[in-house]
């Protein structure tokens, strides 16, 4: 009747187990190649998406430290408190720069890294910049008021 009457117990049960072998292969190499797929990916993600976000991060740190020097120094008039400005602004550049040759391969990151990059420029040069010279005169009228008055006191 059918082509399996034709064989004893012992090649059936050989053939069941070569069958499921084999099936097992197959399904060992889908599984594996998945997870080789998976793999690839989420080393994509730890060598280029973390550090994508992490000089986003750093990015924003910097512009703190540029705003919390420049704010010192406002208030205060002592150039040190300038240092973490110009710190921030020069390591500003240098992670601009990092960014943007990671994310060189996707459009809209780079679209929105030149957005930032403008808007930093305009902080810098329209606020900053400004704000320091006008500092620096109210600092340079301030010391000639001290030394008109240390004369005045000398005459007297």
């Amino acid at each position: 009747m059918g082509i399996l009457n034709n064989f004893k117990i012992g090649p059936k049960i050989l053939g069941g187990y070569v069958i499921a072998g084999v099936a097992m292969a197959i399904l060992a190499y889908v599984l594996l190649s998945s997870i080789s797929g998976l793999n690839e990916k989420f080393s994509f993600l730890v060598h280029h998406d973390t550090p994508v976000l992490m000089n986003a991060e750093e990015l924003t740190a910097q512009m703190i430290s540029m705003e919390t020097g420049l704010r010192g120094y406002l208030v205060t008039g002592e150039a040190e408190f300038l240092e973490p400005y110009y710190a921030g602004l020069e390591e500003f550049e240098i992670t601009m720069a990092e960014e943007q040759e990671l994310t060189s391969d996707n459009p809209e990151a780079v679209a929105v890294l030149k957005e930032i990059k403008g808007l930093e420029e305009e902080w810098h040069l329209n606020y900053a910049e400004p704000a320091i010279a006008l500092r620096e005169e109210v600092e340079q009228g301030w010391v000639a008021q001290e030394i008109g008055r240390a004369s005045c006191r000398e005459r007297v």
